[in-house]
């Protein structure tokens, strides 16, 4: 299959994209989670905010995707619901599925008349992604697949959350950046790249969604896979950002951390 996924292109206000355009790494996750025989090819729009039209007909026609994935925040809702609007009428037959903070703890607001969406991924979307390509791959029924909601006719089927994965299994794999299609990741001036360094929060912040997503799991990856993407120059970004919800709690591990990343560029 020919699979495209999208970041939004909308930016927070305390990170305009004249200082910042981070890339998007759950797409990278996703990408590197599929089935090696699929096409996939990963935009994050933040790089494209002025020309956001032209460079979805551009991929469109590229990649002629059978499914086109989109990453939303809630204050990219609108958005979302406009880009979804644009790619059903540059290829019809294509299947939309959308996943991220907002799909996951609003799904509702992606089962209306004015937003056709297929599929929404709730919660951790590597297994869950992976498995929806494969069933329909197959033409298999969807009912089995974990943290899934899929239009059946004029109605929707929400299937039982998905578990919060141990990471320590290898069940989910390491990124895929080659998978990206677009360039331009900055940071103050420089090139940048990001490194989820773990998943989850203990605390229960009101205003945060981590609670309600993870259940109040924290969970550091496997760091070694991730460091080892960036063993070799070629592939180092001049500034990395490590992804993590309370690395600034773990004093001991974010330095060692910056000494890795000193003693590989030395």
């Amino acid at each position: 299959m020919n699979v495209l996924l999208l970041s939004m292109p909308d930016s927070f206000e305390h990170t305009p994209t004249v200082s910042i355009r981070m890339p998007n790494g759950a797409l990278t996750s996703l990408a590197g989670n599929i089935d090696s025989h699929h096409r996939i090819a990963v935009a994050d729009l933040i790089l494209v905010q002025s020309s956001v039209r032209a460079t979805l007909e551009q991929l469109v026609s590229a990649v002629r995707p059978d499914l086109v994935g989109l990453s939303v925040m809630t204050f990219q809702r609108k958005t979302a619901k406009r880009i979804i609007a644009l790619l059903r009428t540059l290829k019809r037959d294509i299947q939309i599925v959308v996943g991220g903070y907002d799909p996951s703890m609003a799904p509702e607001a992606y089962t209306s008349d004015d937003c056709w969406t297929d599929f929404i991924v709730r919660g951790e979307g590597e297994i869950t992604f992976r498995e929806l390509l494969r069933a329909i791959e197959k033409g298999a029924g969807y009912e089995h697949i974990l943290g899934l909601s899929f239009r059946q006719g004029e109605y929707y089927q929400h299937n039982p959350d998905r578990p919060v994965s141990s990471l320590d299994t290898k069940e989910i794999r390491l990124p895929n950046r080659d998978a990206r299609v677009l360039s331009g990741y900055t940071m103050l001036g420089r090139q940048v790249d990001v490194i989820e360094t773990s998943r989850g929060c203990t605390f229960d912040c009101s205003f945060c969604s981590i609670i309600a997503m993870r259940g109040g799991t924290f969970i550091p990856t496997h760091l070694i896979g991730y460091w080892l993407t960036y063993e070799t120059p070629e592939v180092m970004a001049p500034a990395l950002f490590f992804w993590s919800m309370i690395i600034s709690l773990l004093t001991c591990g974010a330095s060692k951390l910056c000494a890795r990343q000193l003693s590989t560029r030395a």
